[in-house]
């Protein structure tokens, strides 16, 4: 143990060394991991955008809702990658105090994202999140790389 120990202070306490540990570390930092947080890198994922307006004066209601029942529901899933929560910023027309958001889920595959769509807990979370909303519209996209 002495002798790594002094092998690994000497390392650091020479410039040389220094700058090389300094430079692999950020090599480190900046090489992507094949896991990323809680995000599992699989190819051909399909993602799901949904945009929503809110109703009027709903906009805390919604994002509760989707923090308290819509992500305990989803995370759940076979298949599932993420989701995530955006509020569009623009312009409201005049007089439209409601607001627009999108939710953005991932999922390995088109079956395993239909199978969400399907199940009990898409059955109860989703209608909580439809109360709340005037408008909803969604896009679909083949991940390709």
């Amino acid at each position: 143990m002495k002798l790594l120990h002094c092998g690994i202070s000497h390392y650091f306490n020479s410039r040389r060394g220094l700058l090389q540990a300094t430079g692999l570390g950020l090599v480190g930092l900046l090489v992507p991991s094949r896991n990323v947080g809680s995000v599992k890198m699989v190819k051909n994922g399909v993602q799901l955008h949904i945009y929503i307006d809110t109703k009027p004066g709903m906009d805390k209601e919604f994002e509760s809702l989707y923090h308290k029942a819509y992500v305990p529901a989803i995370k759940v899933q076979d298949g599932f990658r993420q989701t995530r929560l955006l509020k569009i910023n623009g312009v409201n027309s005049p007089g439209l105090v409601s607001s627009r958001y999108e939710i953005d889920i991932l999922f390995d595959n088109e079956k395993k994202r239909a199978d969400w769509a399907k199940s009990s807990e898409h059955q109860e979370a989703w209608p909580k999140i439809e109360a709340v909303s005037s408008k909803i519209t969604w896009q679909g996209f083949n991940e390709l790389s």
